[in-house]
């Protein structure tokens, strides 16, 4: 891209390029992509690695798994891991791996708790401006 448009490649596009890739039946090549582009890869550009495996042939699926578990651990390493620890989750469910799905949520539950102790729901409140009127 440099030599011929004088424009260097940014990480929005290592992530389109990746995402092709996927969508072409080539995520091996999207995965080398991604390993070998210089900086950390983003979340955007590791999203299009995660939710490669339902997309595959039945005979490739398990590739497809272990290369969304990779970018699973990638995003989870940027402090983004509830949504790749979600994504993953999906992918495992679209695969009819029902205990996986099973022991990721639960350990995403478990998570979220230790992170952020007991949750409580706060009761809702609605306010409009009718006669300046508030109602809870």
């Amino acid at each position: 891209m440099l030599p011929v448009y004088g424009v260097p490649p940014q990480a929005e596009h290592y992530g389109c390029v990746a995402d092709l890739l996927c969508r072409a039946g080539h995520a091996e090549e999207a995965a080398r992509l991604v390993r070998t582009m210089p900086g950390r890869p983003s979340a955007k550009v590791l999203g299009s690695l995660l939710l490669d495996a339902h997309a595959r042939a039945p005979e490739r699926r398990e590739d497809g798994v272990r290369l969304s578990e990779w970018a699973a651990r990638r995003i989870s390493e940027l402090g983004l891991g509830d949504g790749a620890a979600y994504g993953l989750s999906n992918v495992y469910a679209s695969l009819q791996r029902w205990n996986r799905v099973e022991e990721h949520r639960r350990g995403m539950s478990a998570a979220v708790r230790r992170a952020t102790g007991p949750r409580r729901k706060q009761p809702g409140r609605a306010c409009y401006d009718l006669a300046s009127s508030c109602a809870d």
